[in-house]
């Protein structure tokens, strides 16, 4: 009778839901990335889905996992913290949460449970906080390129020459190259070309 009701009111799901999929994800997940990804990483995932993700969308049919119901969910989320007097979760919180339910939906395509993935990007306010990267202004620069090079010529004590030397260096190939750390860290003899210009 359950079940006729349901059919009657439109609410019986005939599909896959997202908590089939879910588990279909959180099984494979776990063993393809074996080695690649980081256990916590892939705790996250099972706890993101657990915690906040399945109470919201586990009932639902795979193909009611709209842009729409997306958005619904980030305001939920959003609204409950705010009543709970919890603090509001962080723009990067959601968007990993969003994450998680896209490699869901993922795995729901590649088991034919679903045809297409729905556009999941948040519809307002796409770009975060800007972050202006630090630098120093001339004065400044001169200043520590200054000081690290009467560092190096007068170390306090004469093992540390060496390190004072190459920090000196350092510092100049910094400012000169324009490098980034990660990238002057990876800089190997053969990336470097000798040009007369």
């Amino acid at each position: 009778l359950t079940l006729q009701g349901k059919q009657v009111a439109g609410t019986l799901v005939t599909e896959k839901t997202v908590a089939d999929a879910a588990e279909k994800f959180t099984r494979e997940y776990e063993v393809i990335t074996e080695g690649e990804r980081s256990p916590k990483w892939v705790q996250g995932h099972q706890i993101r889905l657990r915690l906040h993700l399945l109470p919201f969308f586990g009932k639902m049919g795979l193909s009611e996992v709209t842009p729409g119901a997306v958005q619904d969910y980030r305001v939920h989320r959003i609204e409950t913290a705010t009543k709970a007097g919890a603090k509001t979760p962080a723009r990067s919180t959601l968007h990993d949460e969003v994450v998680t339910l896209r490699l869901v939906l993922k795995a729901a395509i590649r088991h034919g449970w679903l045809t297409y993935l729905p556009d999941l990007s948040p519809p307002y306010k796409t770009q975060g906080k800007i972050v202006h990267r630090p630098w120093f202004s001339p004065e400044e620069y001169k200043q520590l390129y200054t000081a690290s090079r009467d560092w190096a010529r007068n170390p306090p004590q004469p093992q540390y020459r060496w390190n004072a030397e190459q920090m000196h260096d350092y510092i100049l190939f910094m400012g000169n190259t324009g490098l980034r750390p990660d990238e002057a860290g990876n800089l190997q003899h053969r990336d470097v070309s000798i040009v007369t210009d």
